[in-house]
């Protein structure tokens, strides 16, 4: 599960956090703490952009499908699909449920481990939404939906 979210270290690159990895330098933090709505907004678009171009990948087990940035409430919504289950239909209610539970735990654990990220989230007011799909486009879990208050 880690695979789906490695690819998230390249949005603090992309909104001109990342460079050292120590995380956000004062001025950085200051930058995007000071940073209005509609820029917050152009720099989200301009990431989720250049995310786009650099990130829609996908290995064995997981495909990114899309990245978009949602500026209704500053988030960048991660699409992925896990390629080894077909349906959610061959998954019980227990194993849907565990495995829910399972994908929210790790994302936040990742997500929350990375220096740049947090401070992208605290001082740039940004989160992170994950919608994970089965192979034929259907939802397995709930989104798991990472702001600054799970780190």
């Amino acid at each position: 599960m880690n695979k789906m979210f490695v690819c998230l270290s390249v949005l603090a690159v992309a909104l001109s956090v990342g460079g050292c990895r120590g995380g956000a330098s004062a001025q950085q933090k200051q930058d995007l703490s000071h940073m209005n709505a509609r820029q917050r907004d152009e720099a989200g678009r301009e990431a989720a952009a250049n995310l786009r171009r650099t990130e829609l990948k996908e290995d064995a087990d997981t495909k990114v499908a899309d990245i978009r940035y949602r500026a209704s409430d500053d988030t960048f919504v991660y699409t992925l699909i896990l390629k080894k289950i077909a349906s959610p239909k061959v998954l019980d209610t227990a194993r849907r449920r565990k495995l829910d539970t399972m994908l929210h735990k790790e994302g936040r654990k990742e997500i929350c481990r990375s220096r740049n990220m947090r401070d992208l989230m605290v001082h740039g007011r940004y989160s992170v939404e994950y919608r994970v799909l089965a192979r034929n486009g259907r939802a397995l879990s709930s989104p798991i939906h990472i702001s600054a208050r799970d780190c």
